[in-house]
């Protein structure tokens, strides 16, 4: 589970004085919180923000996984639906339904938006992702909602399944309801062989209690009348100060845009021993655990990195383990250390080494390598050298030929006749890998 904080929902948004919104509506100076985001006050950046970050989350483990993203209403799912599409235009050109939204969910789907639709009613086994960005008090639609992230699916080799919470919902893990009486029991019976026979599903004690359902349309505003119900109190007042946004709220949403959203916290939680609680852990023991639990020595793991072909491999592997190679710098706030050694030193404790250290170590103690190429080779191999100080190990492949300043030398073909040939050039960034990397 990922819980992931943003500074508008931590600070409060307070307009500037007589700031209009996008419409030209003044805004009314006071401050909102997110208990009125998405229902009076829509800052735009934050749900643009939201997905721009679940792509990238996406892009680190697997884009074609099944999603649900939970939104605070229509009009939110709405904008979240653009927001998405536009973060995944690249896709969206050969999957038109790669981001859907309600009826066509069931037809073809990788990414669903929702406001309650998916809550109730639907199985969806496959579902890998349950993304939380509307406000949840409720145990029992809690439990809805974390329900379709929670069933097994063999066909695709589920066992498991992530969370994403920009809401703080998931504190109600910490509930002692969490665990409390089911919304609904399942039995099945089977025969001899194991084989389900038959299922019978009844209410939970807990299903009584509470209804979640697909809300009805947004109020519309209209001139004159009131809210008499027909009732001795006619005039009836809202004691629920959510209810009472809602309908404050109707038809006269204010929509904000360019207010600097951004990240203000993340922190990573996993299911304990128990199956029950959710325990905090930091990300350097995330990324310690996982680098373990790849069932490398650290030699093996910085000759496997070292080689294009094999490097590939790895950060396949490191996407599987949900560790985002390309944020891994940043995160670890090291952005002049190559994502193997920050690898090899959360994992082992190993001494950092900078791109550019170990760079000046193979210009100065592999002279007699680089001098085994010709004038115009050694050329090349001292761009890339300068290309991998500055970017990494990604640049340590026939690919960085192509950009610029390395392909103002001469096009992919005419590089490669620098080494006799694409075999050469291949066998040279090999090399040139395991000189930079076996330097410890």
């Amino acid at each position: 589970m990922r819980r992931v904080r943003l500074n508008v929902d931590v600070t409060g948004f307070r307009p500037s004085p007589g700031q209009l919104d996008k419409y030209g509506n003044e805004i009314p100076d006071k401050l909102y919180t997110p208990q009125q985001y998405e229902r009076i006050m829509i800052l735009l950046e934050r749900t643009d923000f939201a997905a721009s970050y679940l792509t990238e989350h996406l892009k680190a483990t697997d884009r074609m996984a099944k999603t649900i993203v939970f939104c605070e209403n229509n009009d939110h799912a709405h904008r979240m639906r653009m927001a998405l599409t536009n973060a995944n235009a690249d896709l969206m050109r050969d999957y038109p339904n790669y981001v859907a939204r309600r009826g066509i969910i069931l037809i073809a789907f990788f990414t669903a938006v929702t406001s309650r639709l998916l809550t109730t009613g639907l199985d969806l086994p496959a579902v890998r992702n349950i993304v939380i960005f509307r406000r949840i008090a409720s145990m029992p639609e809690f439990k809805q909602v974390i329900g379709r992230g929670t069933r097994l699916c063999p066909e695709i080799g589920k066992g498991s399944f992530d969370i994403v919470d920009f809401v703080e919902a998931t504190v109600l893990f910490n509930d002692p309801s969490f665990d409390g009486p089911p919304l609904r029991i399942q039995t099945d019976e089977a025969d001899d062989n194991g084989h389900v026979t038959a299922t019978d599903t009844e209410p939970g004690e807990a299903a009584d209690d509470e209804e979640v359902a697909e809300p009805g349309s947004d109020y519309q505003e209209q001139d004159g009348g009131s809210f008499d119900n027909g009732d001795e109190h006619p005039d009836p007042v809202v004691g629920d100060a959510d209810l009472a946004d809602q309908i404050r709220a109707s038809g006269r949403r204010l929509y904000v845009d360019g207010v600097d959203v951004y990240k203000w916290g993340e922190a990573h939680y996993r299911l304990d021993g128990d199956g029950r609680t959710m325990r905090l852990i930091t990300y350097r023991q995330w990324v310690h655990d996982r680098v373990i639990g790849l069932d490398l020595t650290p030699g093996q793991l910085r000759a496997q990195w070292a080689q294009v072909k094999s490097r590939e491999v790895l950060v396949n592997r490191l996407a599987e383990a949900d560790i985002e190679v390309e944020e891994l710098a940043a995160k670890l706030e090291n952005p002049d250390v190559d994502t193997v050694d920050l690898l090899l030193g959360v994992a082992w404790g190993l001494p950092l080494v900078s791109r550019e250290e170990r760079a000046l170590r193979v210009r100065r103690e592999q002279r007699a390598f680089l001098a085994s190429f010709a004038a115009d080779a050694q050329e090349v191999l001292n761009a890339m050298l300068s290309k991998f100080v500055e970017y990494g190990a990604t640049e340590l492949s026939p690919r960085a030929l192509q950009v610029p300043p390395i392909s103002d030398l001469g096009t992919v073909t005419e590089l490669a006749a620098r080494f006799d040939g694409a075999a050469g050039l291949h066998f040279a960034l090999d090399e040139l890998g395991k000189r930079l990397f076996d330097v410890a």
